[in-house]
């Protein structure tokens, strides 16, 4: 995404960091930003080396949200980098993906022809404050989202980009 502004009277180009922005159909939206490191500092702990801080934004039936938790881990976002690809190419080995912080999850409902229904399931610290729950596993809450193959594509790489930003630091795992 890029803004233009004066500067000097000359056009400047600015440049935001990109994120991944599924919009279905019928308006629904997921909105996925890495915003970095957890821990900006080296830790002793490798696991905590590589948690990132993710932003989500939700428009669904049920309302808009945004949240922001140290929710997935580096190499989290390279499997959901993956699983997005595969998705893109019909070649689904799996029909969901989870991650060790249970907030998100991705579900593969349906396929057909170039388009597809992903359902993002929304956990613990991904929900609103006016669906709590106590814990994780609920699976009450979700946003539905009929999306092109194409558009699963770039946000596969979109994802690969940010990544870029903030590599496994440590044993990767």
């Amino acid at each position: 995404m890029t803004n233009q502004y004066r500067s000097a009277g000359r056009p400047r180009r600015v440049f935001y960091d990109r994120r991944v922005l599924l919009i279905g159909k019928s308006g629904s939206r997921f909105e996925l930003t890495i915003i970095g490191y957890q821990f900006r500092t080296t830790v002793d702990d490798e696991w905590d080396l590589n948690w990132l801080n993710i932003r989500i934004d939700v428009e669904s039936e049920r309302g808009k949200w945004n949240a922001t938790d140290p929710s997935l881990l580096t190499s989290d976002v390279d499997g959901l980098a993956s699983c997005l690809d595969a998705v893109a190419d019909g070649e689904n080995q799996e029909r969901e993906i989870d991650f060790l912080e249970p907030n998100l999850a991705l579900e593969l409902r349906d396929e057909s022809g170039s388009r597809v229904t992903l359902r993002v399931w929304l956990e613990v610290e991904s929900r609103p404050s006016w669906a709590p729950a106590d814990g994780a596993g609920a699976r009450d809450l979700w946003v539905d989202l009929d999306v092109s193959k194409r558009d699963v594509r770039r946000s596969a790489s979109e994802l690969r980009q940010q990544l870029q930003r903030f590599p496994p630091r440590g044993v990767a795992r």
